[in-house]
């Protein structure tokens, strides 16, 4: 991840765990060539952008 990530993402033990269930769920759907990780983070940063806007 990169430091701006670090700073919007919760890395506590439940977003934890619901980043591997949606990671193992993505990696079903995508090939292996795309990187299922910068994926989940653009995912991941994109909902904390509408939740914010959203408040």
């Amino acid at each position: 991840m990169d430091q701006m990530s670090q700073t919007i993402l919760e890395d506590d033990k439940l977003t934890e765990q619901k980043r591997k269930v949606v990671k193992e769920k993505l990696s079903l759907i995508y090939t292996k060539d795309e990187n299922i990780d910068e994926l989940l983070i653009s995912l991941e940063a994109y909902c904390i952008i509408i939740l914010n806007t959203l408040k």
